[in-house]
């Protein structure tokens, strides 16, 4: 006898089951998807445990009638398509008619329907993807889909779910996709009994947009629209300092499905690229109409990544959208279109051995004033500060800066030039080097948090006026779930909403930056961050990205004392030579080097 066995039918079921359902967020996929199919304009989702116990999808679509609702069960059975070639003009969400039987296969399930023909409805309950009983019952019209104990015939599947949180979090996000995607369907989701989303019908993107990231978040983004006889885009993208590490800001929709797509989120990015640092992603939320004929979404048993038949004109297309996009929107600086000039800021006298004074080695970073502006203007031009500097040739407002000689700020560095407002150069005993400003500022904050972490003494200071911040959900999700570790680390924020905070207090060493900024990248990192990792390590994560926020930034003019106070505090921490982060701090040229270069020896 052969190897080569067929297995059970209860077997394949499950495989399938498995394929199709991976966790409570995919039972929660397939049921809005296939409400937004039978026309619903309300969607009301009800979860407990995170949908592990209980998911519960109530619409007021179409219906079935009995007939349907026996049937539906069955694999592969859908009324979306008839014979291959409807898979090429698909215009529904689903189609495969896997769904429901995968359902049925990993939990108990029990469907309550009625359809306008039909005067009373009919309840079908199934378990372990057999039915069990069907039963007229009165309904309104619409359909119910009740689902609980997910994967209680499946423990090897069951014990792969994460906790509560994280499968909430992922059903939020699948379900703020899906009802960007539909903008006119109202949606509901309540978990464990308390409401989290709770959006109405809106007539157009932005609206529902503004649902769930609020007006303030929302006026910073970039109307953005494409039309060719390929295809047509509108949407937004946001402006270039909003960009983030990760790209779970992308939303992307092509015929008002939610979906995934390498190749869009390549396009986009390219289009950012002068613009932005190539380790951030920017926020887009992009929607994309197309011919069914010209995309294949039969990829992936979520459907939720697709093929497009011309990648290389869409590229293009997309990539050339968002770069016009920006540059038309008055954003991008000349390096845009061309590398800029860099100035070298030269001083008439040499350095003087000036030793260091008390003030000299305390004086604190924060930005003072010259010539009557503000030295940041990089970092104001973000807050929405109107502030104009030509920096060039050390102009402010017309007015020539008076030259100032850098001084000898240790016994063993002697800094001679700041160059573009960002490297400080100088010579020591091993030869010339170049130091980042950012990068040794950050590694400076960061172990001064780090200590007064351990030592519970973090420095705080009030704001005089406390802020208001506007969260998405998953960000208010991350935020509420770590209060007290940021309480520790000098965060004093109250919950004041359902996704609105108030920043009452923040770490001494922030002092330039917007507390709203820096609360959105902590909500960012919490998201990102590996969930087996210790409260301790996810605290120094959080002062890495605090340190880097609040350090001094690539632009910003230093007076003598602030270089004399940064190198000071700079030489005396550890791994001085390299930012939290990683990133160099620091780059020499050794003598040796330099007389090889110039042939003074071999």
């Amino acid at each position: 006898m052969g190897k080569i066995r067929i297995p059970c039918e209860d077997t394949i079921k499950r495989i399938a089951a498995g394929e199709v359902i991976e966790r409570p967020v995919s039972v929660i996929k397939e049921l809005i998807e296939n409400s937004l199919d039978a026309d619903a304009k309300k969607i009301t989702i009800e979860l407990e445990e995170g949908g592990k116990r209980l998911i519960r999808v109530r619409d007021d679509g179409d219906g079935m009638t009995r007939d349907d609702a026996e049937l539906c069960l069955e694999r592969y059975s859908t009324s979306k398509i008839r014979d291959f070639n409807d898979l090429l003009k698909l215009s529904t969400l689903g189609f495969r008619g896997e769904a429901l039987p995968s359902i049925a296969t990993a939990s108990q399930l029990s469907i309550l329907t009625k359809s306008k023909e039909e005067s009373i409805g009919i309840l079908v309950e199934a378990e372990n993807g057999k039915i069990k009983r069907i039963t007229e019952q009165a309904s309104p019209e619409g359909t119910t889909v009740t689902v609980k104990n997910l994967f209680s015939h499946l423990p090897a599947r069951k014990k792969f779910l994460k906790n509560d949180s994280v499968e909430l979090r992922h059903i939020l996000n699948i379900v703020t996709r899906e009802a960007l995607a539909r903008p006119k369907i109202a949606f509901q989701l309540f978990h464990n009994k308390k409401q989290r989303i709770n959006t109405l019908s809106r007539n157009n993107n932005l609206d529902k947009i503004i649902d769930f990231w609020g007006k303030e978040f929302t006026s910073e983004l970039i109307p953005l629209k494409i039309e060719n006889s390929l295809f047509h885009i509108e949407g937004f993208i946001s402006k270039p300092f909003f960009a983030r590490r990760k790209s779970g800001m992308q939303y992307l929709f092509v015929n008002g499905r939610t979906i995934s797509s390498g190749l869009i989120a390549a396009a986009c990015k390219r289009g950012y690229q002068p613009v932005i640092p190539e380790e951030r992603q920017p926020q887009v939320f992009l929607f994309l109409t197309i011919d069914p004929k010209e995309i294949d979404i039969n990829v992936h048993p979520s459907k939720d990544i697709i093929k497009f038949q011309k990648e290389n004109e869409i590229f293009e297309i997309i990539r050339e959208g968002v770069r016009n996009c920006l540059k038309n929107a008055k954003l991008l600086p000349e390096i845009f279109f061309k590398k800029p000039n860099v100035t070298i800021k030269t001083f008439d006298k040499p350095y003087t051995r000036t030793p260091l004074t008390e003030k000299d080695k305390n004086t604190q970073l924060g930005f003072t004033e010259l010539g009557g502006t503000p030295v940041h203007p990089v970092r104001n031009k973000i807050l929405g500060d109107s502030v104009a500097r030509d920096e060039i040739g050390g102009i402010s407002n017309g007015v020539k800066e008076k030259r100032e000689d850098y001084l000898l700020v240790s016994d063993k560095l002697n800094i001679k030039v700041q160059i573009k407002n960002t490297y400080l150069l100088g010579e020591d005993s091993e030869g010339v080097f170049m130091l980042d400003q950012h990068a040794a500022h950050e590694r400076v904050l960061y172990e001064k948090l780090k200590k007064e972490m351990k030592t519970s003494t973090i420095q705080v200071q009030n704001l005089l006026i406390p802020e208001t911040i506007e969260l998405n959900k998953h960000e208010a999700s991350m935020i509420t779930e770590n209060l007290v570790l940021l309480k520790n680390l000098g965060f004093n924020i109250e919950p004041f909403g359902q996704n609105t905070f108030i920043v009452h207090s923040v770490p001494k060493t922030i002092k330039k930056s917007s507390p709203s900024v820096i609360i959105l990248d902590i909500a960012e990192e919490f998201e990102n961050m590996d969930k087996q990792l210790s409260v301790e390590e996810c605290a120094e994560k959080i002062l890495t990205m605090v340190a880097c926020k609040a350090a001094i930034k690539a632009g910003d003019k230093l007076t003598n004392e602030e270089i004399k106070s940064l190198i000071n505090q700079w030489e005396n921490t550890e791994y001085k030579n390299w930012c939290p982060h990683g990133r160099p701090a620091i780059i020499r040229f050794s003598w040796n080097e330099i007389e090889k270069r110039f042939n003074r020896k071999e």
